[in-house]
């Protein structure tokens, strides 16, 4: 793995982790605050897991195929979770008044 893509694969975990503990915020700590069509924990972690399959059953079709490299990967993903951060911290500090909320570390 290049240094490019290991510095992607960071961004990307850091960005899950985030995501993560605004999934639990929300889930767990302000069930009042969840909207119609939010899913249960459990029906969450199915979904989850199916998409973890499909989604690296995808990948290794197109990493093979060479229609783009890890590094690519690794970036888009980053870019992507980091841009579903911001939605989460933008949702989580309307529920909580205002205040600032930061999920990346």
């Amino acid at each position: 793995m290049t240094e490019k893509a290991k510095k992607a694969q960071d961004r990307y975990t850091a960005a899950i982790t985030g995501l993560t503990q605004g999934i639990n915020i929300l889930v767990q700590e302000l069930p009042s605050q969840r909207v119609a069509g939010e899913c249960s924990p459990k029906e969450l972690r199915t979904a989850t897991l199916l998409n973890s399959i499909r989604l690296d059953a995808l990948t290794a079709l197109l990493l093979d195929a060479e229609a783009f490299s890890e590094q690519d990967l690794m970036e888009s993903l980053a870019d992507h979770a980091e841009a579903q951060i911001k939605q989460y911290e933008e949702r989580l500090s309307k529920i909580l008044g205002g205040r600032k909320v930061s999920l990346l570390k």
